[in-house]
């Protein structure tokens, strides 16, 4: 590199031609050769050495690792093979390296009505037997996600907890060992589906009708919005249903930065109001005879929408430990008096928004029926 390139103060990464070599490379590298602290001969077996270690890692992967154990597809998550925790672990040994995962946030609360439980890990990769660092990574798990369905947060905590210990593992593996051309991570791969899906799930779903807030809201938003919800006395069985029937929105992690404000202020004002349902589409006639037939007779209609979180389960067998029944009673009282649920709908195939409802309807009836 000739001297007036340096007066210059080329950048770095900058690609650059030598003067006296007629080589075209990084500013760096050019650089290097120059001051003779490096030659072409020397970057080329690098090059060589690079090229041979990919064809060993690629033959190890084929050889070694299994598909459904090792790697694979998942629902939700892409047509790339996915990272499982195996294959982090096979490729950490074949390269003598070891992964560090150290807890660098944990939120733990235990407010009955809405529990929420929170860890974040970041893993280091260091080679083994030394303290010789070659890549990190931090990734996190919450009792929210769409992935625990409707399980009690305190029940799976532990899980929780392991889940964001794997994912950072993962996350530095396929760093440190180059193979992100070859494998996703699982969380990234279900985001990215979930984006390029656009949440649609059919016609007349509260996800059809999704609109783009842009992107998700910061961590610091969604604690903020938690502390909103919480001095307002807005549990999930209330909030939950309403941000999916107004904003199209399963989680508050979804939630656009559009609409963040929006929401809050809604929150701070104690009381969300769902919106108003789209009139039904009247059909064709039905036949005489069924025309004839007593309503309480007709077909029930299909329940649709998010059904009972795992605060509004807790709440149903409250109300049924309360009154001194059974889930058989409470179901027969379900079927008898909200036909959209006969004859075999169970508890956890009740709406979110007709829980409260019901749950007072069973609790006036049974007290009803003591007197």
């Amino acid at each position: 590199m000739t001297q007036e390139n340096k007066d210059l103060s080329v950048p770095a990464n900058a690609t650059v031609t030598d003067q006296t070599t007629g080589l075209v490379g990084p500013a760096s590298l050019m650089e290097q050769i120059a001051s003779g602290e490096t030659s072409v001969e020397v970057l080329q077996q690098r090059a060589d050495r690079v090229g041979v270690m990919i064809k060993l890692r690629e033959k190890f992967i084929t050889d070694h690792m299994k598909v459904g154990i090792d790697y694979g597809t998942l629902p939700n998550c892409g047509e790339k093979n996915i990272m499982f925790q195996p294959c982090a672990e096979k490729l950490c040994d074949w390269f003598g390296y070891y992964g560090d995962p150290v807890e660098i946030r944990a939120i733990e609360d235990r407010n009955p009505d809405a529990p929420y439980f929170e860890y974040a890990y970041r893993c280091t990769i260091y080679i083994r037997g030394t303290q010789v660092k070659i890549g990190s990574c931090e990734r996190e798990c919450n009792s929210r996600e769409r992935g625990w369905g409707k399980a009690d947060p305190f029940s799976i905590k532990d899980n929780v907890r392991a889940k964001a210990q794997k994912r950072a593992f993962v996350g530095a593996t396929r760093r440190a060992t180059g193979t992100s051309d070859i494998f996703e991570e699982e969380d990234t791969a279900e985001k990215e589906s979930s984006s390029n899906a656009g949440g649609a799930t059919g016609a007349g779903s509260a996800a059809s009708t999704k609109r783009d807030y842009g992107k998700p809201i910061s961590e610091a938003q969604a604690k903020r919005l938690y502390a909103i919800r919480r001095t307002a006395e807005i549990n999930d069985a209330v909030f939950a249903p309403w941000l999916k029937a107004k904003y199209g929105y399963d989680s508050d992690r979804e939630i656009g930065w559009k609409a963040y404000e929006e929401i809050c202020t809604a929150c701070q004002s104690g009381k969300l109001e769902m919106p108003a349902e789209k009139p039904v589409e009247k059909t064709a006639a039905p036949d005489q005879a069924k025309a004839d037939a007593p309503p309480e007779q007709a077909p029930p209609a299909t329940a649709s929408g998010p059904t009972l979180n795992a605060a509004q389960i807790k709440s149903i067998w409250m109300a049924i430990g309360e009154t001194k029944s059974d889930e058989e009673t409470f179901l027969k009282f379900l079927h008898e008096h909200f036909k959209q649920y006969a004859p075999k709908a169970g508890i956890n195939d009740i709406l979110g928004v007709e829980c409260d409802s019901i749950r007072q309807a069973f609790l006036a009836k049974m007290k009803q029926g003591a007197a």
